[in-house]
């Protein structure tokens, strides 16, 4: 690696695929509002105005961030940014690869003049192949900058526009209870040199899908061109003690076996590191370093199973938004804190919600043990062209987070966000259904929860968003069903069943469709995936209709009371297979979370974590008789 340790956000950006060698290219870049679209008409990609204001920008901080110098929150929904590389000479002979974390939403990238190409999509990664247009390599086209000089331009539009997917951003200034913006590049950009030589293939990328019964990983690696004469090398090992190794005389499917099993869980995550070798003869044509976790996520009539055992998924709402770096982490140790913070508070699972995280988030939570539902940041308005980016996008992040072990379920649709007709309308159900297919066909191993909340077409787990007191929609029956006979019980459980055909309460303003029109409950798992949301007096301005609502406890000891009610209601339950609490952190106009938006705790968290984890106990206790 180039050092770049006084760069903002300088740790490897890409965990799961790591290289010796790459170039952070955050820091102080040139950066210039465009709200009248002049730029590619005055040819901003070759003549940067000198003038342009603010003039700077910290990447990989959104200009609405304050970390990015400038904190602004009005909306322009045209940015370019500018800044110049110098590659290392020793990297002049291999291919170069410019990756960009992600760019909200449409990014256009030159080099040295030189269209690289088009990226649509807010949370998903692209790569561009930079070899021919680098400064300095014998074959560089449009060289314009000083000898061995790089000008790098990227143009980021973002239209105020529902038909993006975009999450909880919101499309002006400021509205209640939608959050600032992301605009442009909000992620890490970094060059990274591949392969012994510019005519060599390498490895591009590698599935692995844990395999408990055959005791390791299935290996489906992706090289850039046929491995003629070449092969392939894995080794694994385990806390630096070998492990298993495999050889691979061409790409396809392979199985690493490991010789010591252990597995992964919030209790015990465990982590194999991996290491690729593309071999020509003993010559090392490339190398990559991985990692994965060995674990099952799997459903057994209303059970959801880890590793073959049942699990009971005790989660916090987590959008993941920092009061000075917006959707950009200010570090990697904020990340690491969050999720510790998570774990600390006694949940063992997080709904990351209406964003797609970036993956040193999902890193840490395969290192420290946490449960993820991997959600799609939802559009709100329903077009042809509106499905298509969201299809192709969320098909994607499934795509660049498929190897994460922490990850135990795919979430496609949020609330009937952008198909709000799909409670009545066939058309509508078969798009979701195509897109659960979908995510089905990249990733048979973990299930799909076609549209949390409510107005299921094709779900694997059946989640109700609800924020009732005490549960009461439920309680009183469930009580009903463990207290009397045989016969009451098939009776009750009918009723359940029948409730959640009908209806899911998201409060008592109103309710919704639990399964769409055509469609019924079937015996999945259920749990209820957003609950609570109540909030502590004097910890932050809360509007009227949410007061009423949710209400407002008046002290510590009030709050931490109707916490732990609601946690025995849900405790009561045993064919409950989990609960999500809304929310982890405060974010502007929401202050329902446990922490403030600069993560402080608002009430003792030992005091929810042991709410939390006596619940988890009393559930095992009733599991074992």
């Amino acid at each position: 690696m180039v050092s770049s340790e006084s760069l903002p956000r300088s740790e490897y950006p890409r965990p799961q695929w790591r290289r010796a060698d790459w170039l952070c290219l955050n820091g102080t870049w040139a950066f210039a509002f465009d709200d009248h679209d002049a730029g590619e008409r005055d040819s901003w990609q070759v003549r940067f105005p000198p003038d342009a204001l603010p003039g700077q920008i910290t990447v990989p901080f959104p200009y609405q961030a304050h970390l990015s110098g400038i904190g602004e929150r009005a909306v322009h929904p045209i940015v370019w940014y500018r800044r110049t590389l110098t590659v290392p000479n020793a990297w002049l002979q291999r291919r170069l690869l410019l990756h960009f974390g992600a760019a909200d939403f449409r990014a256009d990238v030159w080099l040295n003049g030189q269209l690289l190409g088009s990226h649509e999509g807010g949370y998903t990664p692209f790569t561009f192949d930079v070899t021919d247009a680098i400064a300095g390599f014998s074959g560089a086209a449009g060289a314009i900058g000083a000898a061995g000089e790089n000008i790098l331009v990227v143009r980021c539009e973002d239209q105020p526009s529902d038909e993006q997917p975009r999450g909880k951003q919101d499309v002006r200034e400021h509205r209640p209870y939608w959050f600032a913006a992301t605009t442009g590049l909000w992620q890490t950009v970094w060059l990274e040199p591949v392969g012994a030589g510019i005519d060599n293939p390498y490895l591009e990328s590698c599935l692995i899908i844990p395999d408990l019964a055959s005791g390791g990983f299935r290996l489906r690696p992706h090289l850039t061109a046929r491995p003629d004469g070449l092969r392939i090398t894995v080794t694994a090992s385990l806390e630096g003690f070998p492990a298993g190794q495999i050889e691979m005389d061409e790409a396809g499917e392979a199985l690493l076996t490991v010789s010591e099993q252990r597995l992964w869980s919030p209790d015990t995550p465990h982590l194999y590191d991996l290491r690729f070798r593309l071999l020509r003869g003993e010559t090392v044509v490339d190398e990559v370093e991985a990692y994965a976790g060995l674990r099952e996520i799997a459903i057994r009539g209303r059970e959801i199973l880890l590793n073959g055992r049942p699990v009971y998924q005790r989660q916090v709402l987590d959008q993941g938004y920092w009061p000075d770096g917006l959707y950009t982490a200010p570090s990697d140790a904020a990340l690491r804190r969050d999720v510790e913070l998570t774990k600390r508070l006694g949940f063992n699972g997080a709904r990351k919600h209406q964003k797609v995280e970036d993956p040193r988030w999902l890193y840490w939570c395969d290192r420290l043990g946490l449960l993820v539902w991997d959600e799609m940041a939802g559009n709100l308005e329903d077009t042809p062209r509106a499905r298509q980016w969201l299809h192709r996008e969320w098909l994607g992040v499934v795509r660049r987070d498929a190897n994460h072990p922490c990850v135990v379920a795919w979430v496609p649709f949020n609330e009937s966000w952008g198909i709000r007709d799909v409670a009545t309308n066939p058309e509508t159900q078969a798009y979701v259904k195509a897109v659960v297919a979908a995510t089905r066909e990249i990733d048979p191993t973990r299930p799909v929860v076609d549209n949390s909340g409510w107005t299921h077409v094709d779900t694997d787990i059946a989640d109700s968003h609800n924020y009732e007191p005490a549960a009461v929609l439920f309680l009183d029956s469930w009580q009903r069903f463990h207290q009397g006979n045989s016969a009451e019980r098939d009776c009750v459980l009918r009723s359940w069943d029948g409730l959640h055909q009908d209806r899911a309460w998201y409060g008592r303003a109103y309710a919704k469709p639990l399964f769409a029109k055509g469609h019924a409950y079937d015996g999945q798992p259920i749990m209820v995936t957003e609950w609570g949301g109540f909030f502590l007096e004097g910890a932050g301005d809360v509007a009227p209709i949410l007061r009423q609502r949710r209400g407002v406890e008046p002290d510590e000891a009030a709050f931490l009371a109707r916490y732990a009610e609601m946690i025995a209601a849900f405790d009561s339950l045993p064919d409950l297979a989990g609960d999500c609490w809304t929310q982890l952190t405060d974010i502007e106009d929401e202050p329902n979370g446990l922490l403030t938006e600069d993560r402080q705790p608002k009430v003792d968290p030992d005091r929810i974590a042991e709410i939390n984890r006596r619940g988890m106990r009393y559930r095992r206790r009733v599991t074992m008789a």
